[in-house]
């Protein structure tokens, strides 16, 4: 097995902590792309104290399970 070395790089884009703004607009370039979220005022380790994210992100779970007529095995 060939091992190569990986090195971390220094932040070279603004974002909010974890991933730049560049990848956070990514999705809606790809086809199927429905629907983004896009919030501001808090990081992205803090975002699930916001009660919008928590709604959003169960508004799509529940989303894609009727969109895709997903059953769950337990209910």
């Amino acid at each position: 097995m060939q091992q190569s070395p990986f090195k971390i790089s220094e932040k070279n884009a603004d974002g909010d902590g974890t991933v730049s703004w560049q990848s956070g607009r990514a999705p809606l370039k790809q086809p199927g792309v429905k629907q983004v979220f896009q919030m501001a005022g808090f990081d992205h380790q803090g975002s699930f104290n916001n009660i919008h994210v928590r709604r959003s992100v169960l508004y799509s779970i529940v989303k894609i399970i009727k969109d895709n007529n997903i059953n769950p095995k337990y209910r």
